[in-house]
């Protein structure tokens, strides 16, 4: 079990509340971690979960085929939003540069490799790097490899725009993961992360139920501020800080909700929602009611994801830093 803080190995932490994994159903032992602050650093910690444990949460319907992880209107709607969010990182890197210029890419933690696939679509040159649970799909994944940036292959590899889009918090070394993407970010490169917000008004609202603890994956659980802090420590320029996230926020509020009303259960929708799933008759009734009830809950979704943006207490939190010239 792990007990120290992931950041400090400080053994000083404070135990906020116990929450449960949320891969776990009714029918299934429903295993339970600390969520611990740690007094030296503050860096909030996922607690008494072993290494096996983690490991098994990263299986097959975690990430899904390389076609699809989910029914095919929400993967249409997940497309149009990773094209956006691709073309709108290329427009900010290339702010001051000629047009036809065209990025190196790395994408950490890709997944199924989507978010590649839209920069390839606008001409960059893409590079994605998964975990050893990643599942081998094949000429599917041409340019997705298992492995870590600080691996010998990649140490003279730059990369123009590096990006970690909620895999942050996955990790435990992720000190060490920042001080190695600043050494492969080439001159006047941009540096994409994007985290939960542990500082958030939904975490704060559904604490234990909150869909984007995402217990036991993920290990740590950062505050916007805490980040921020970590990325100005090592030169870089904040250009941009946004708590907006529509597709990311409302769902993280309408699950919560029924995370906290089925409170024995938590993310039925969400796993009933996986292409991958089996499909029953029990299962299309399920996804019936809950969507009926996430379309009444939407509204409330939509003012917390308002008030978050406004006071910067959004569930996510993004940033896009450069390194300072000179540093």
């Amino acid at each position: 079990m792990h007990n120290t803080c992931f950041n400090c190995d400080g053994s000083d932490l404070s135990t906020l509340y116990a929450a449960p994994a949320f891969d776990s159903s009714r029918a299934q032992s429903t295993a339970v971690f600390n969520i611990s602050r740690c007094r030296a650093c503050q860096l909030v910690n996922t607690t008494e979960a072993s290494q096996k444990q983690v490991s098994s949460a990263y299986h097959t319907e975690y990430y899904g085929s390389p076609s699809s992880k989910f029914t095919s209107s929400i993967e249409f709607v997940l497309s149009l939003s990773t094209l956006a969010r691709a073309k709108g990182m290329i427009r900010h890197w290339r702010k001051g540069r000629p047009i036809t210029d065209q990025p190196s890419v790395l994408d950490i933690g890709c997944g199924r490799g989507h978010l590649l696939n839209a920069f390839k679509t606008c001409g960059a040159s893409v590079l994605g790097l998964e975990r050893e649970e990643f599942p081998d799909n094949g000429a599917a994944n041409q340019f997705i490899e298992v492995g870590a940036i600080g691996d010998p292959q990649y140490h003279d590899r730059k990369f123009d725009i590096i990006v970690i889009w909620h895999v942050l918090e996955h990790m435990e070394n992720h000190e060490q993961l920042l001080d190695e993407v600043t050494k492969h970010l080439s001159d006047k490169g941009i540096l994409v992360v994007a985290v939960p917000n542990f500082g958030s008004l939904q975490q704060r609202l559904f604490s234990k139920h909150w869909f984007h603890l995402d217990l036991p994956r993920h290990l740590v659980h950062f505050e916007s501020e805490w980040l921020e802090r970590r990325l100005l420590e090592r030169s870089y320029k904040i250009e941009r800080k946004s708590h907006i996230d529509l597709l990311q926020n409302t769902f993280g509020f309408i699950q919560s909700t029924m995370n906290t009303i089925t409170a024995h259960s938590q993310n039925d929708y969400y796993r009933i929602l996986k292409h991958s799933r089996k499909r029953s008759t029990g299962s299309f009734i399920a996804m019936f009611g809950w969507s009926v009830f996430s379309i009444a809950v939407l509204p409330f979704a939509l003012i917390d994801s308002a008030l978050g943006a406004a006071l910067g207490r959004g569930a996510t939190v993004q940033f896009v830093a450069r390194l300072e010239a000179g540093k």
